[in-house]
């Protein structure tokens, strides 16, 4: 397998104190506009291989921990553009986030929502929500056949998704919420060689799954 993105989170660099990684191009890098403390936090980048940089532009850049690209269709030979929502959300109890007074779940959302229709969307990064083994998506529940304007929609068949980690956080609810939302289906614990939805975070207090990949639309997870 070869690796032609890299996306950082906490990377707690400056705009001066920038890495530099042989053989890839540096696409974006924001930085946090407060800190807690008195270190440098927060922070996400990404990378790709020089020889894809010509087809990848950054679309947007939210300095709290959004950044947004943009893969041209012409260049990648795809029927549409992609885009790829790459964040990272503070945890839910930390200090910066009862801070920040900003709601990233209803960001992406509306990122996600606003670029459906320009191309294929996908999210990714680390939103430390957890959801266990609940489901991501919801079953047609018939509605047309009491409701005459409700217009019946078909949903495509989603494989079963399975996850070691079987704890439920707030922000993991959000999350749900914003599949229900946007389609999104989570690619963890159901796609290539991660089909036990095996745990992303480990250290010496505990482990969990941090949902890392989302992708739409709905009938692109199988």
């Amino acid at each position: 397998m070869i690796t032609i993105f890299l996306f950082l989170s906490e990377t707690w660099l400056k705009e001066n104190n920038l890495i530099v990684i042989d053989g890839f191009e540096r696409i974006s890098c924001v930085f946090r506009n407060k800190n807690i403390g008195t270190r440098n936090e927060g922070g996400i980048a990404v990378f790709c291989k020089s020889f894809l940089c010509n087809g990848i532009i950054a679309e947007k850049e939210l300095n709290d921990g959004i950044i947004l690209l943009k893969l041209d269709h012409n260049f990648f030979a795809t029927d549409k553009d992609i885009f790829i929502c790459f964040s990272y959300v503070p945890h839910e109890r930390s200090n910066y986030y009862q801070l920040c007074d900003i709601d990233f779940h209803d960001i992406i959302e509306s990122i996600v929502n606003n670029y459906s229709d320009k191309g294929i969307v996908m999210v990714c990064g680390d939103l430390n929500s957890r959801i266990g083994e609940l489901s991501d998506f919801l079953l047609s529940d018939d509605l047309d056949k009491y409701v005459e304007s409700v217009e019946h929609v078909v949903n495509p068949i989603i494989s079963d998704r399975h996850s070691m980690d079987k704890t439920v956080n707030a922000f993991g609810r959000k999350l749900l919420q914003m599949c229900f939302n946007t389609g999104l289906v989570v690619a963890n614990g159901r796609l290539c060689n991660d089909k036990d939805g095996n745990f992303t975070f480990c250290t010496a207090k505990g482990r969990s799954v941090m949902i890392t990949t989302y992708s739409c639309p709905r009938a692109n997870v199988d």
